[in-house]
């Protein structure tokens, strides 16, 4: 956001549907950001993912993902999935500490193929790279080097904090792990230019939040990576790629909408022009004291949450 002054309003803007006193579930809660004004959406993707970070780290509410609340048609699939694929890697667990490395191997390859058809909604590195490992592990005893190599590089690749459980890994395996580390971090490096229609997506790499479309990302180790793109009303895209030593590789995502969409971005901009002037920087009295518009009441409906935490970003300047 370099050369850009930033002009937030913030504030939470409580919704009465069922709300009871104190003692009750926690009230869910959902963000929207909205970009008001010409440039504000590349600055509004920023801001929409830390507020939403803020949110969900306040352990006084449920969060909500839109995706989910809007209708993404395999979000509810991909969540079986990942539970799936943890009872997987636990069975797969068992079978290795019996030495049944075939049965192994294909519990572990069911697992992965559950998280690879998943991108989209993975978010779980640490589980997903201790996968990599353990598949790793099982071709290393069965002397197949090559592999294990791989799959040790795979995993840190993923998530550079990975190490080798000592209960599973015996010191060859540890020697191993520690070459192939030192094997890719020894490599010249890539990079990615990622795009989006519509643009201003949030770009997750390997789980971790590194931009808003278009967004050109260097340095990265060798190697697969797996891309998440998300942007409020549409549902999110997810692919592996591939990594090239001293290469650009190029990436467009084509974001398509949820079901509820229209009636989603309809009520935002309702909400948007209903709220001009609500809220002010310094204004110091209780946004729920003051009537909310209709669009707001109503998007709080279709979200079916309690609270909404609702940012107007503007740009002050270039």
């Amino acid at each position: 956001m370099r050369g850009k002054r930033l002009a937030a309003l913030f504030f939470p803007v409580l919704m009465i549907l069922g709300v009871e006193a104190q003692g009750a579930a926690k009230p869910q809660a959902a963000v929207v950001v909205r970009g008001a004004g010409a440039g504000a959406d590349y600055t509004a993707g920023f801001v929409a993912h830390y507020l939403r970070q803020a949110v969900a780290g306040d352990a006084r509410y449920q969060n909500v993902a839109l995706a989910e609340a809007l209708g993404h048609a395999n979000r509810k699939r991909a969540l079986r999935d990942f539970q799936a694929a943890v009872d997987l890697v636990e069975r797969g667990r068992a079978a290795y500490e019996e030495f049944e490395l075939e049965e192994t191997t294909r519990l572990l390859g069911k697992a992965l193929a559950k998280y690879e058809r998943n991108v989209a909604h993975l978010s779980d590195f640490k589980t997903f790279a201790d996968l990599l490992m353990l598949l790793g592990a099982v071709y290393s005893l069965q002397g197949d080097e090559g592999q294990a190599l791989d799959y040790f590089s795979r995993a840190f690749t993923v998530y550079n904090q990975v190490e080798p459980d000592p209960s599973l890994f015996n010191p060859a395996m540890r020697q191993q792990f520690d070459a192939a580390v030192n094997r890719l971090s020894g490599r010249a490096r890539g990079s990615l230019a990622l795009t989006s229609n519509p643009g201003y997506a949030e770009v997750y790499l390997d789980g971790n939040f590194v931009g808003i479309t278009p967004v050109v990302l260097e340095g990265l180790l060798e190697g697969r990576h797996y891309i998440r793109m998300k942007k409020a009303g549409f549902q999110s895209f997810g692919k592996p790629v591939e990594v090239r030593v001293k290469r650009e590789v190029a990436l467009s995502a084509d974001l398509k909408p949820t079901k509820h969409f229209d009636n989603f971005d309809k009520l935002a901009d309702g909400a948007m022009k209903g709220m001009s002037g609500l809220v002010t920087f310094g204004d110091s009295s209780p946004p729920t004291a003051k009537p909310l518009p209709e669009a707001l009441e109503e998007l709080g409906a279709l979200l079916n949450v309690d609270l909404i935490f609702w940012a107007e970003v503007q740009l002050d300047g270039e």
